[in-house]
């Protein structure tokens, strides 16, 4: 009997791009997203503490476990600047930790426009790590 070829099955490359991104690493990366995403609206609402404490300490989770990890741009830097680079993505990731931190702090102060202040330098920091230590992501 003819053989019939099976049809191709085109995956859009933003599906590829988010397969090949399904590291652990990306994996705490959404939780710490999705948690400073929660914070955007829940900071400036003192009825919302409890779960922006929640939230807080689910981001500093996800952060611990984060700064332990090496990102996947690690692999493309020449051998000689590796350990430099690693070095400043943990460096960077402590000071992620060190703002959230002072976040919680300023939640539990009931200092609502500190915490405001802290989650945009957090979401400043966000950027700026993206810009360093990712690939436009």
């Amino acid at each position: 009997p003819p053989r019939v070829a099976a049809p191709a099955v085109a995956v859009p490359a933003a599906d590829a791009a988010r397969d090949d991104d399904d590291t652990p690493l990306m994996k705490e990366m959404e939780k710490l997203d999705a948690a400073m995403e929660f914070l955007k609206r829940s900071v400036v609402d003192a009825a919302q503490d409890a779960k922006s404490l929640e939230q807080i300490t689910i981001a500093q989770q996800a952060c611990v476990a984060s700064k332990a990890m090496t990102p996947k741009l690690a692999a493309k830097t020449p051998d000689p600047e590796r350990a430099k680079y690693v070095a400043g993505y943990r460096k960077g990731m402590a000071a992620v930790l060190i703002e959230l931190a002072q976040l919680e702090t300023a939640v539990l102060d009931g200092d609502r426009e500190r915490a405001r202040a802290l989650r945009k330098k957090l979401d400043g920091m966000k950027d700026e790590g993206h810009n360093e230590f990712t690939e436009g992501e």
